[in-house]
């Protein structure tokens, strides 16, 4: 199920109120969520629930596609975060094709966020 860009994600401490969805398992999909007043979980943890909330005025947010300099980007930043990550371990096994991917992926991540958060500011 791809995400609706209506919505934007909840993060970890913002307050639920009321008109927020949670993700439910069963049936699977978005149901108004019971938890209103407390402060959502993080939703980086897969035990936790995710909590959505509808864009301001329900806007879809535009965000610039990435193009080859953006990947190029991408993967410079995702090395060198790897780098600084391992450096001095000893004795550890990781290979430079998993570990790449997973800091690839934060990498990613994180600057499509920013995007998000850029776009929904303006």
């Amino acid at each position: 199920m791809a995400w609706d860009q209506r919505y934007r994600r909840l993060e970890e401490g913002e307050i639920i109120q009321p008109g927020d969805e949670v993700e439910v398992d069963k049936p699977y999909g978005w149901k108004p969520a019971t938890q209103v007043g407390q402060p959502a979980p993080d939703p980086a943890y897969t035990s936790h629930r995710v909590y959505r909330r509808l864009h301001e005025g329900g806007k879809v947010m535009a965000v610039k596609p990435l193009d080859e300099d953006d990947y190029e980007e991408i993967i410079n930043a995702a090395a060198i975060n790897m780098r600084e990550a391992t450096s001095g371990v000893r004795g550890q096994v990781v290979t430079v094709q998993d570990s790449i991917d997973w800091w690839v992926m934060k990498e990613t991540e994180r600057r499509i966020l920013s995007a998000i958060e850029s776009a929904s500011a303006k």
